[in-house]
């Protein structure tokens, strides 16, 4: 269970970091 949720979370800051340096 644990490492599903570190998986989901490590997406998201990838997504949000991505996010930051290419606003749409």
């Amino acid at each position: 269970m644990e490492g599903i949720l570190i998986r989901y979370a490590t997406q998201f800051f990838a997504v949000e970091s991505i996010t930051l340096h290419f606003p749409k």
